[in-house]
């Protein structure tokens, strides 16, 4: 777990994209959005990842290009995560299907980063929707660009989300609440066996 300190609110809101350069995570999205509001300067985007098809890499860099804002960084080692993260105000995961609570979100969510997240399941379960994080449209590139240019003009609203994050557990609160619920449902589909089991006695 790590709580990271949110990086100034002053000069550009600043935006990552963290994951594997494909068509179902939704990069694409994000800058589809971007290009929505491409004539400000009140925003960065930091897209980091790679592609496994180069045709689809490409054609991301071409719909971005006139978008002096957005920045392809590449990939990291697993271990820099905590200094990518500290560098970005919000975390956009804008995936087109559903996702099995991927790392990503979890980690942004331990850093008090703000999430805005598609509304699929495995990620908008993970926040409540301006409260601890954003959920958009699964696809809708409009309503994220608002997003974005509303968390830019209300940087209150920035430190307001980040500090009503919820703490995630520790390893050893979450193998404890687990615990916690295999028991429940042990005791609750043992219990009345073992009372018929008596009565008949």
């Amino acid at each position: 777990v790590f709580d990271l300190e949110m990086p100034s609110l002053n000069g550009r809101l600043k935006v990552a994209f963290i994951g594997t350069l494909r068509p179902t995570k939704g990069p694409q999205v994000l800058i589809d959005a971007c290009s929505k509001i491409a004539n400000r300067n009140d925003i960065e985007v930091q897209i980091w990842g790679a592609a496994s098809d180069k045709a689809f890499e490409d054609d991301l860099k071409r719909r971005a290009g006139r978008i002096k804002w957005i920045h392809f960084r590449g990939t990291f080692p697993q271990e820099k995560l905590p200094d990518v993260l500290r560098e970005n105000h919000v975390v956009v995961i804008p995936s087109l299907w559903h996702e099995n609570t991927p790392l990503i979100a979890l980690s942004s969510l331990a850093a008090r980063r703000v999430l805005v997240v598609s509304d699929t399941g495995g990620l908008s379960s993970l926040v409540e929707h301006g409260v601890s994080g954003f959920v958009f449209p699964i696809g809708d590139s409009g309503v994220l660009a608002s997003l974005m240019v509303k968390l830019s003009e209300d940087r209150e609203l920035v430190r307001k989300v980040s500090g009503a994050v919820p703490k995630p557990y520790t390893v050893n609160e979450y193998v404890s609440k687990i615990l916690e619920v295999y028991e429940k449902e042990f005791n609750n589909n043992h219990a009345p066996k073992n009372r018929m089991k008596s009565e008949r006695l």
